[in-house]
C-alpha cells in the first residue's frame, strides 16, 4: 500500500497552522492530500497535534473516497501502523508543490520512483528556510518531498519521541543510500515549489492559479463571457458551492419563466428564463475554475443534465409565450427547431477559426435576452425565424469549411 505521510504542525508567526491556511478556495493541507491522491496514495497519515477542524474535514473527505486516514499524535502510533512492504510518500509541512512540476518529477514509466528530491544549498529556499529544507550534505537540501520503504518507519520506535517525524524519517532513508534526485530549474521557478509560511505568502500563487485557469469566453458569447469574468474576479470565494447554488439558482428562475409565459406573461417569462440561463452558464463556469484548480473533474453528467434542463424549459417558455399569438403547429415548432439548431452548431468545431463563430450560439442567456426583446415589440415569431436561418446557416458555412 502506498501512503501518504503529511504534518499539521509548524505554525505561522502570527500563530496560525500552516495547514489550515487558504491557496485557491481550500487549505494547504488539501492541496497535499489531493497531490497525494495523484499519486496513487491509498492511505493518508497526518501528524497533528489534535483533532483540528481541518484535519477532521479532510478525514472525512479522504474516507468518503474509500482511501484511509489517519491522524497520530506522535511518533510511536507511526509504527502501529505502517507495514514493512508500504511505500511511504512524505510531503513537508507547509509545502505546496506545483502538481505539474511534482508530476514531472516522480512517474518512472507510470511508477513513483523511490528518492528524495533535493535543491542546491544556495537556493533561496534553501537559505531562507533551513529547518523546512534540511541539509542533506554540503550540495544539497532535502526539497521536502520524499518516496521510501516504509520498513524504516519501525526504527522510529528506537529514536526519541519528540523528535521531528519527517526529520527522523528523512535521517533514516539516508542512512538506508535511498537515491536523491535534483529539482530542476523549472520546477523551483516563478513559486512552482512554493513553502506556506504565512498568508500572504499564497495570495500571488492563488493570483497566478487563478488567472492561469480561468475560464474564458470570446466576446461573440458576451453573457458567457461575463459569467467567466464574474468567476474569474470573485475566485476564490464561492469557489466550494458556487457551481451548485448557481445551478440551483437556474432552475428556480427557468421554471418561474416558464410559469409566467403560461400565465400569459410571455415577455415576462423569456426574461426571467435568460437570467435562469445565466446562472446555469455561471453555474458551468464555476465548476470548470474548480475542475482546473483542484484537479477535481466536473461532473459531465450534472453538467450536460442542466444544459439539457435550461434547452428545455427554455423551449416551453417560448412554446407558451407563441401560443399566445398563435396555435399554429408550424409557427409553435419554430421554438424547437430554433434550440435544436443552435444546439447543434454550438457543439463546436475542430477548426479554431470558427471557435469564436460558434460561441455565439452557446450562449443560451443572449439568445433568451434577444426573444424577450423581441416579445416586447410583437416580432418573437419573426426573430425565432432569423434565428433558426441563421444557425441553418452556420452549418452550412462549416461544412463548406469541411
Amino acid at each position: 500500500m502506498r501512503t501518504a505521510l503529511v504534518a499539521a504542525i509548524k505554525r505561522t508567526p502570527s500563530g496560525n497552522l500552516r495547514a489550515e491556511l487558504m491557496l485557491g478556495g481550500r487549505s494547504v493541507l488539501a492541496w497535499q492530500i489531493e497531490l497525494a491522491r495523484e499519486l496513487g496514495c491509498e492511505r493518508v497519515v497526518c501528524i497533528c497535534e489534535g483533532p483540528a477542524d481541518e484535519v477532521l474535514a479532510q478525514q472525512k473527505w479522504v474516507e468518503s473516497e474509500g482511501r484511509e486516514f489517519h491522524a497520530v499524535r506522535g511518533n510511536i502510533h507511526l509504527t502501529g501502523i505502517m507495514r514493512a512492504n508500504d511505500e511511504l510518500v512524505l510531503i513537508a509541512d507547509g509545502l505546496v508543490p506545483d502538481r505539474e512540476a511534482v508530476h514531472a518529477l516522480m512517474p518512472d514509466e507510470g511508477e513513483l520512483r523511490r528518492g528524495i528530491w533535493t535543491i542546491a544549498a544556495g537556493h533561496e529556499l534553501a537559505e531562507s528556510f533551513p529547518e523546512d529544507f534540511e541539509r542533506i550534505d554540503r550540495d544539497r537540501h532535502w526539497a521536502g518531498i520524499a518516496v521510501m520503504k516504509a520498513g524504516k518507519v519501525q526504527e522510529l520506535a528506537d529514536l526519541p519521541q519528540d523528535g521531528d517525524a519527517m526529520s527522523l524519517l528523512l535521517r533514516l532513508a539516508l542512512q538506508a543510500r535511498t537515491k536523491c534526485h535534483a529539482l530542476s530549474s523549472d520546477s523551483l521557478e516563478a513559486g512552482r515549489w512554493l513553502l506556506a509560511t504565512s498568508q500572504a505568502a499564497l495570495e500571488e500563487r492563488e493570483q497566478d492559479l487563478i488567472t492561469a485557469n480561468a475560464p474564458a469566453a470570446p466576446l461573440s458569447a458576451p453573457l458567457q463571457a461575463v459569467a467567466d469574468a464574474i468567476v474569474r474576479e470573485t475566485a476564490p470565494r464561492w469557489l466550494d458551492k458556487g457551481a451548485e447554488r448557481s445551478a440551483v439558482a437556474s432552475i428556480v428562475l427557468l421554471s418561474a419563466g416558464v410559469a409566467l409565459s403560461a400565465l400569459g406573461q410571455g415577455m415576462w417569462g423569456l426574461g426571467v428564463a435568460a437570467l435562469g440561463a445565466f446562472a446555469g452558464q455561471l453555474s458551468g463556469s464555476w465548476a470548470r475554475m474548480r475542475s482546473a484548480l483542484w484537479s477535481r473533474r466536473a461532473n459531465v453528467q450534472i453538467e450536460r443534465a442542466l444544459v439539457l434542463a435550461t434547452d428545455l424549459l427554455c423551449t416551453a417558455a417560448l412554446v407558451l409565450a407563441l401560443s399566445m399569438v398563435s396555435t399554429s403547429l408550424p409557427l409553435i415548432s419554430l421554438a424547437l427547431l430554433a434550440i435544436l439548431l443552435s444546439r447543434t452548431v454550438g457543439k463546436g468545431c475542430a477548426n479554431s477559426q470558427l471557435s469564436a463563430g460558434t460561441a455565439i450560439w452557446r450562449d443560451r442567456a443572449v439568445h433568451m435576452a434577444i426573444f424577450a426583446l423581441a416579445a416586447v415589440f410583437g416580432v418573437l415569431p419573426e426573430a425565432l425565424a432569423v434565428f433558426a436561418l441563421g444557425a441553418t446557416v452556420q452549418l452550412m458555412l462549416r461544412e463548406q469549411a469541411y
